[in-house]
Protein backbone atom coordinates (compact mmCIF):
# COMPACT_ATOMS: atom_id res chain seq x y z
CA UNK A 1 0.00 0.00 0.00
CA UNK A 2 2.85 2.37 0.79
CA UNK A 3 4.31 1.92 -2.71
CA UNK A 4 0.88 2.09 -4.36
CA UNK A 5 0.48 5.61 -2.96
CA UNK A 6 4.17 6.48 -3.15
CA UNK A 7 3.52 9.37 -5.53
CA UNK A 8 1.12 11.11 -3.12
CA UNK A 9 3.46 12.63 -0.49
CA UNK A 10 5.58 14.32 -3.15
CA UNK A 11 2.58 15.86 -4.89
CA UNK A 12 1.12 16.99 -1.55
CA UNK A 13 4.42 18.67 -0.71
CA UNK A 14 4.55 20.27 -4.16
CA UNK A 15 1.11 21.83 -3.65
CA UNK A 16 2.10 23.16 -0.23
CA UNK A 17 5.38 24.59 -1.56
CA UNK A 18 3.65 26.23 -4.52
CA UNK A 19 1.57 28.31 -2.08
CA UNK A 20 4.47 28.77 0.36
CA UNK A 21 2.40 27.18 3.11
CA UNK A 22 5.44 26.29 5.20
CA UNK A 23 6.62 29.91 5.05
CA UNK A 24 3.18 31.06 6.23
CA UNK A 25 2.76 28.54 9.04
CA UNK A 26 6.35 28.93 10.21
CA UNK A 27 5.55 32.53 11.20
CA UNK A 28 2.82 31.43 13.63
CA UNK A 29 0.41 28.50 14.14
CA UNK A 30 -2.43 28.77 11.62
CA UNK A 31 -5.97 27.46 11.20
CA UNK A 32 -7.39 25.87 8.06
CA UNK A 33 -9.36 29.06 7.41
CA UNK A 34 -6.27 31.26 7.65
CA UNK A 35 -4.25 28.94 5.45
CA UNK A 36 -6.96 28.71 2.80
CA UNK A 37 -7.26 32.50 2.73
CA UNK A 38 -3.49 32.86 2.38
CA UNK A 39 -3.38 30.32 -0.46
CA UNK A 40 -6.58 31.63 -2.08
CA UNK A 41 -8.02 28.12 -2.06
CA UNK A 42 -10.87 26.11 -0.60
CA UNK A 43 -11.07 25.30 3.09
CA UNK A 44 -12.04 21.72 2.19
CA UNK A 45 -8.94 21.26 0.06
CA UNK A 46 -6.50 22.82 2.52
CA UNK A 47 -7.98 20.91 5.47
CA UNK A 48 -7.13 17.68 3.66
CA UNK A 49 -3.65 18.84 2.64
CA UNK A 50 -2.78 20.10 6.13
CA UNK A 51 -3.98 16.91 7.80
CA UNK A 52 -1.98 14.84 5.32
CA UNK A 53 1.12 16.90 6.15
CA UNK A 54 0.50 16.18 9.84
CA UNK A 55 0.31 12.48 9.03
CA UNK A 56 3.61 12.78 7.13
CA UNK A 57 5.12 14.65 10.11
CA UNK A 58 5.83 17.81 8.15
CA UNK A 59 3.30 19.69 10.34
CA UNK A 60 2.04 19.26 13.88
CA UNK A 61 -1.46 20.05 15.11
CA UNK A 62 -2.76 21.37 18.42
CA UNK A 63 -6.46 22.08 18.60
CA UNK A 64 -7.40 23.69 15.31
CA UNK A 65 -3.95 25.20 14.61
CA UNK A 66 -1.11 23.78 12.57
CA UNK A 67 2.61 24.40 13.16
CA UNK A 68 5.79 23.48 11.32
CA UNK A 69 7.96 20.68 12.65
CA UNK A 70 11.73 21.11 13.13
CA UNK A 71 12.29 19.35 9.79
CA UNK A 72 9.86 21.41 7.71
CA UNK A 73 10.93 24.63 9.42
CA UNK A 74 14.54 23.90 8.53
CA UNK A 75 14.24 22.46 5.03
CA UNK A 76 10.91 23.62 3.53
CA UNK A 77 10.75 27.34 4.37
CA UNK A 78 11.93 29.06 1.21
CA UNK A 79 13.60 32.01 2.94
CA UNK A 80 15.99 29.81 4.93
CA UNK A 81 19.48 28.98 3.61
CA UNK A 82 18.90 25.27 4.26
CA UNK A 83 15.80 25.15 2.02
CA UNK A 84 15.77 21.83 0.13
CA UNK A 85 12.30 21.80 -1.39
CA UNK A 86 13.23 23.20 -4.79
CA UNK A 87 13.31 19.91 -6.66
CA UNK A 88 9.84 19.02 -5.33
CA UNK A 89 8.40 22.02 -7.19
CA UNK A 90 9.18 20.29 -10.49
CA UNK A 91 7.49 16.98 -9.81
CA UNK A 92 4.20 17.28 -11.68
CA UNK A 93 5.27 19.30 -14.72
CA UNK A 94 8.83 18.13 -15.40
CA UNK A 95 9.53 14.80 -13.74
CA UNK A 96 6.34 12.73 -13.69
CA UNK A 97 5.41 13.40 -17.37
CA UNK A 98 8.65 11.70 -18.44
CA UNK A 99 8.22 8.79 -16.04
CA UNK A 100 4.79 8.09 -17.52
CA UNK A 101 6.66 6.91 -20.63
CA UNK A 102 8.81 4.49 -18.65
CA UNK A 103 7.46 1.32 -20.28
CA UNK A 104 8.23 2.69 -23.75
CA UNK A 105 11.70 3.82 -22.63
CA UNK A 106 12.47 0.37 -21.21
CA UNK A 107 11.43 -1.25 -24.48
CA UNK A 108 13.32 1.12 -26.80
CA UNK A 109 16.15 2.35 -24.58
CA UNK A 110 15.24 5.88 -25.75
CA UNK A 111 13.76 8.73 -23.67
CA UNK A 112 10.71 10.81 -24.63
CA UNK A 113 12.79 13.96 -23.91
CA UNK A 114 16.58 14.37 -24.14
CA UNK A 115 17.49 16.91 -21.48
CA UNK A 116 21.21 16.89 -22.30
CA UNK A 117 20.63 18.27 -25.81
CA UNK A 118 20.44 22.02 -26.25
CA UNK A 119 17.25 22.09 -28.35
CA UNK A 120 15.17 20.37 -25.67
CA UNK A 121 17.30 20.64 -22.55
CA UNK A 122 17.71 24.39 -22.19
CA UNK A 123 14.08 24.98 -21.22
CA UNK A 124 14.25 22.07 -18.77
CA UNK A 125 17.33 23.37 -16.97
CA UNK A 126 16.43 27.06 -17.15
CA UNK A 127 13.63 26.40 -14.67
CA UNK A 128 15.42 23.72 -12.64
CA UNK A 129 18.93 24.99 -11.84
CA UNK A 130 17.87 27.74 -9.44
CA UNK A 131 15.69 25.38 -7.43
CA UNK A 132 18.47 22.84 -6.89
CA UNK A 133 21.13 25.40 -5.86
CA UNK A 134 20.95 24.47 -2.18
CA UNK A 135 21.41 20.76 -2.89
CA UNK A 136 25.03 21.37 -3.95
CA UNK A 137 25.99 24.56 -2.12
CA UNK A 138 27.20 22.91 1.13
CA UNK A 139 29.37 20.49 -0.87
CA UNK A 140 30.78 23.33 -2.96
CA UNK A 141 31.75 25.20 0.18
CA UNK A 142 33.33 22.07 1.65
CA UNK A 143 35.33 21.54 -1.55
CA UNK A 144 36.74 25.05 -1.29
CA UNK A 145 37.73 24.46 2.31
CA UNK A 146 39.35 21.12 1.42
CA UNK A 147 41.40 22.81 -1.32
CA UNK A 148 42.36 25.56 1.18
CA UNK A 149 41.42 28.32 -1.23
CA UNK A 150 41.24 30.84 1.61
CA UNK A 151 45.03 30.57 1.86
CA UNK A 152 45.64 31.28 -1.83
CA UNK A 153 48.55 33.64 -2.41
CA UNK A 154 48.06 33.90 -6.18
CA UNK A 155 45.22 33.67 -8.66
CA UNK A 156 43.32 30.36 -8.70
CA UNK A 157 41.58 29.62 -11.99
CA UNK A 158 38.42 27.51 -11.83
CA UNK A 159 36.60 26.01 -14.81
CA UNK A 160 32.97 25.28 -13.84
CA UNK A 161 31.36 23.02 -16.44
CA UNK A 162 27.59 23.00 -16.97
CA UNK A 163 27.62 25.74 -14.38
CA UNK A 164 23.81 26.08 -14.18
CA UNK A 165 23.08 28.23 -11.15
CA UNK A 166 26.82 28.75 -10.70
CA UNK A 167 26.70 26.98 -7.37
CA UNK A 168 30.08 25.25 -7.62
CA UNK A 169 31.90 28.34 -8.82
CA UNK A 170 30.13 30.51 -6.25
CA UNK A 171 31.01 28.15 -3.41
CA UNK A 172 34.68 28.31 -4.41
CA UNK A 173 34.81 32.02 -5.25
CA UNK A 174 33.48 32.90 -1.81
CA UNK A 175 36.60 31.39 -0.27
CA UNK A 176 38.97 34.03 -1.67
CA UNK A 177 38.95 37.05 -4.03
CA UNK A 178 41.88 35.37 -5.80
CA UNK A 179 39.55 32.72 -7.21
CA UNK A 180 38.56 33.44 -10.82
CA UNK A 181 35.80 31.28 -12.31
CA UNK A 182 34.91 30.56 -15.92
CA UNK A 183 31.38 29.18 -16.11
CA UNK A 184 30.42 27.12 -19.16
CA UNK A 185 26.83 26.35 -20.13
CA UNK A 186 24.24 26.70 -22.88
CA UNK A 187 23.39 30.28 -23.96
CA UNK A 188 19.91 30.04 -22.45
CA UNK A 189 21.28 29.07 -19.03
CA UNK A 190 24.17 31.56 -18.69
CA UNK A 191 21.85 34.52 -17.83
CA UNK A 192 20.57 32.51 -14.87
CA UNK A 193 24.15 31.89 -13.75
CA UNK A 194 24.87 35.60 -13.99
CA UNK A 195 21.83 36.43 -11.85
CA UNK A 196 22.99 34.10 -9.06
CA UNK A 197 26.54 35.42 -9.23
CA UNK A 198 25.20 38.95 -8.93
CA UNK A 199 23.08 37.94 -5.93
CA UNK A 200 26.27 36.90 -4.15
CA UNK A 201 28.18 39.99 -5.29
CA UNK A 202 30.84 37.99 -7.15
CA UNK A 203 30.60 39.53 -10.63
CA UNK A 204 34.27 40.55 -10.72
CA UNK A 205 35.34 36.92 -10.19
CA UNK A 206 33.35 35.34 -13.04
CA UNK A 207 33.66 34.99 -16.80
CA UNK A 208 31.41 32.94 -19.07
CA UNK A 209 31.59 30.70 -22.13
CA UNK A 210 28.28 29.85 -23.82
CA UNK A 211 27.86 26.66 -25.81
CA UNK A 212 28.06 22.87 -25.81
CA UNK A 213 30.73 21.48 -23.46
CA UNK A 214 32.45 19.46 -26.17
CA UNK A 215 32.28 22.18 -28.83
CA UNK A 216 33.42 25.36 -27.04
CA UNK A 217 37.05 26.15 -26.36
CA UNK A 218 38.07 25.92 -22.71
CA UNK A 219 40.57 28.41 -21.30
CA UNK A 220 44.00 26.93 -20.57
CA UNK A 221 46.14 26.66 -17.43
CA UNK A 222 43.21 26.09 -15.10
CA UNK A 223 43.87 25.06 -11.49
CA UNK A 224 40.51 23.42 -10.76
CA UNK A 225 37.70 21.98 -12.87
CA UNK A 226 34.28 21.21 -11.39
CA UNK A 227 31.74 18.86 -12.94
CA UNK A 228 28.63 19.08 -10.81
CA UNK A 229 26.29 16.20 -11.70
CA UNK A 230 27.17 16.07 -15.39
CA UNK A 231 28.29 12.52 -16.13
CA UNK A 232 24.94 10.96 -15.31
CA UNK A 233 23.24 12.84 -18.17
CA UNK A 234 26.16 12.84 -20.61
CA UNK A 235 26.81 9.10 -20.68
CA UNK A 236 30.15 7.29 -20.77
CA UNK A 237 31.39 8.33 -24.21
CA UNK A 238 30.87 12.07 -23.75
CA UNK A 239 32.09 11.89 -20.14
CA UNK A 240 35.35 10.31 -21.28
CA UNK A 241 35.71 12.99 -23.94
CA UNK A 242 35.16 15.70 -21.33
CA UNK A 243 37.85 14.22 -19.11
CA UNK A 244 40.37 14.22 -21.95
CA UNK A 245 39.42 17.79 -22.88
CA UNK A 246 39.83 18.88 -19.27
CA UNK A 247 43.25 17.27 -19.14
CA UNK A 248 44.30 19.79 -21.78
CA UNK A 249 42.69 22.70 -19.93
CA UNK A 250 44.15 21.99 -16.48
CA UNK A 251 47.68 22.72 -15.32
CA UNK A 252 49.85 19.76 -14.32
CA UNK A 253 48.89 19.11 -10.71
CA UNK A 254 45.45 20.66 -11.24
CA UNK A 255 42.40 19.17 -9.55
CA UNK A 256 39.22 17.81 -11.11
CA UNK A 257 36.19 17.60 -8.79
CA UNK A 258 33.18 15.50 -9.75
CA UNK A 259 29.79 15.35 -8.03
CA UNK A 260 27.62 12.36 -8.90
CA UNK A 261 24.98 9.99 -7.50
CA UNK A 262 27.53 7.19 -7.11
CA UNK A 263 26.14 3.66 -6.61
CA UNK A 264 27.98 0.70 -5.12
CA UNK A 265 29.99 -1.65 -7.32
CA UNK A 266 26.97 -3.67 -8.51
CA UNK A 267 24.77 -0.55 -8.92
CA UNK A 268 22.07 -1.72 -6.52
CA UNK A 269 22.54 0.64 -3.55
CA UNK A 270 22.04 3.06 -1.96
CA UNK A 271 18.43 3.01 -3.25
CA UNK A 272 18.37 6.51 -4.71
CA UNK A 273 21.19 5.67 -7.14
CA UNK A 274 19.48 2.90 -9.18
CA UNK A 275 16.25 4.92 -9.07
CA UNK A 276 18.12 7.90 -10.48
CA UNK A 277 19.55 5.66 -13.19
CA UNK A 278 15.96 4.96 -14.29
CA UNK A 279 15.40 8.73 -14.22
CA UNK A 280 18.24 9.00 -16.73
CA UNK A 281 16.55 6.33 -18.87
CA UNK A 282 13.47 8.54 -19.26
CA UNK A 283 15.39 11.82 -19.64
CA UNK A 284 18.55 11.02 -21.63
CA UNK A 285 19.65 8.79 -24.49
CA UNK A 286 22.85 7.48 -22.89
CA UNK A 287 22.85 8.66 -19.26
CA UNK A 288 23.24 6.41 -16.22
CA UNK A 289 24.74 6.34 -12.72
CA UNK A 290 28.30 5.12 -12.38
CA UNK A 291 30.18 3.42 -9.52
CA UNK A 292 33.36 4.99 -8.20
CA UNK A 293 35.61 2.34 -9.74
CA UNK A 294 34.18 3.04 -13.20
CA UNK A 295 34.73 6.80 -12.98
CA UNK A 296 38.17 6.11 -11.54
CA UNK A 297 39.00 4.11 -14.66
CA UNK A 298 37.88 6.93 -16.94
CA UNK A 299 40.01 9.42 -15.04
CA UNK A 300 43.11 7.24 -15.15
CA UNK A 301 42.62 6.60 -18.85
CA UNK A 302 42.29 10.38 -19.33
CA UNK A 303 45.60 11.22 -17.68
CA UNK A 304 44.62 11.73 -14.04
CA UNK A 305 46.04 10.15 -10.91
CA UNK A 306 45.35 10.00 -7.17
CA UNK A 307 41.63 9.39 -7.70
CA UNK A 308 39.95 9.67 -4.31
CA UNK A 309 36.66 10.36 -2.58
CA UNK A 310 35.92 13.42 -0.44
CA UNK A 311 33.06 12.86 2.07
CA UNK A 312 30.55 15.69 1.90
CA UNK A 313 27.00 16.64 2.85
CA UNK A 314 25.58 15.59 -0.51
CA UNK A 315 24.03 12.25 -1.52
CA UNK A 316 27.47 10.80 -2.38
CA UNK A 317 31.14 11.70 -1.84
CA UNK A 318 32.85 14.01 -4.30
CA UNK A 319 35.36 12.33 -6.59
CA UNK A 320 38.67 14.18 -6.87
CA UNK A 321 41.68 13.47 -9.09
CA UNK A 322 44.94 15.16 -9.98
CA UNK A 323 46.06 16.02 -13.51
CA UNK A 324 49.35 14.35 -14.41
Amino acid sequence: MQFAWGFAPTLILEVALASEIFDFIDQAPRTVEETAAHAKGSERGWRMILNALVGLQFLSKEGDRYSTTPESSTFLVTSKPSFMGGLLRHTSKQLIPQWLHLKEAVQTGKPPLRVNQADSGQNFFETLVSDIFNLSYPSARLLGEHLELAKAQKEVKVLDLATGSGVWGIGLAQQSPKVQVTGVDWPGVVPITKAHVQRFGLESQFNYVAGDLLEVEFPKDQDIATLGHIFHSEGEERSRQLIKKLHQALKPGGTIAIAEFTPNADRSAPPHTPIFAVNMLVHTEKGDTYPFHQVEGWLKDGGFTNVRELPCTGPAPLILATRI
